[in-house]
């Protein structure tokens, strides 16, 4: 295990998602530490192990920061739990797909509201969705009433 400093020297901690065992890099590292976390936590952190989990996982600046294991729950469910560790692999293999949306209003009048969307796809990996890939998404569009 390798501390982090980041953030230390100015005060500020910058959490980086994904990161579970607080190196700074998102890996295969990050869901065996949300896995370790989980076992040693069941077992109260007795065993010699389960006191190096609880000493690192509170010595990383993310929980010193919130005093809070949110860092480790990577579907933000309040609880660190198997699935956050099944979650950050499958992101890590390339399963789930992020989108990217950009909107902007072009030509407004009063009589007329113009919008352009652009949308990206891709994985962890940076690879586009396969072809034949069905996608549904639902995306609610606010207005203000100045319409921007």
């Amino acid at each position: 295990f390798s501390k982090t400093t980041r953030g230390r020297r100015t005060g500020e901690v910058v959490y980086i998602p994904g990161d579970a065992n607080c190196d700074g890099v998102v890996n295969l590292k990050d869901p065996i530490r949300v896995n370790d976390f989980i076992a040693t936590r069941n077992g109260g952190f007795s065993t010699t192990f389960g006191k190096l989990v609880q000493s690192m996982v509170t010595d990383c600046p993310y929980y010193v920061s919130t005093n809070k294991f949110d860092f480790m729950d990577m579907d933000e469910n309040k609880a660190v739990e198997g699935t956050d560790a099944t979650f950050l692999l499958d992101v890590l293999v390339g399963n789930f797909y992020f989108l990217e949306l950009n909107a902007a209003f072009e030509n407004n009048t009063e009589e007329k509201c113009t919008m352009g969307v652009a949308m990206g796809l891709q994985n962890s990996n940076g690879e586009l969705p396969q072809e034949g890939l069905r996608l549904q998404m639902l995306v609610d569009i606010i207005l203000t009433e100045s319409g921007t």
